[in-house]
């Protein structure tokens, strides 16, 4: 029952002392710039040669120290932690209605191009009035 608890307040912690991004986390997102990071494939690189190491040397030494299976524990938990990210992310720009640019959508300039085809341009936009004085 403590443990539960001392389990639960450290998840909260944890939760609250990481600092809000104001980065959209899509699916283009993670393929465009998180995969093709070389730190990126450092780290799961890093992170896989050290679950070899521990798993190899588990038999042997996990039964006399703890440290072996927790921080084999640690190291696939903070991919955990990385993938939660992700997916609570996608998940709630999914309940915002946010919708990723169509693959086939046209650019400024061929925009622009079939807009005078098919008559005058629009007009432009009014400047937005100044800010209220200050006294």
């Amino acid at each position: 029952s403590r443990s539960l608890l001392g389990a639960f307040l450290g998840v909260v912690l944890l939760v609250l002392g990481v600092p809000q991004t104001v980065v959209k986390l899509t699916d283009e997102v993670v393929v465009s710039e998180v995969l093709p990071s070389p730190s990126c494939w450092a780290y799961l690189s890093g992170l896989l040669l050290a679950v070899i190491a521990l798993l190899c040397g588990a038999k042997r030494h996990a039964h006399k120290h703890p440290l072996y299976n927790l921080t084999l524990c640690a190291l696939i938990a903070s991919v955990t932690v990385i993938a939660a990210r992700s997916f609570s992310s996608m998940v709630t720009l999914a309940f915002q209605g946010y919708a990723p640019p169509a693959a086939n959508a046209t650019t400024d300039d061929s925009v622009a191009n079939a807009s005078s085809a098919s008559g005058p341009p629009p007009p432009p936009l009014a400047p937005p009035p100044p800010p209220p004085a200050s006294y």
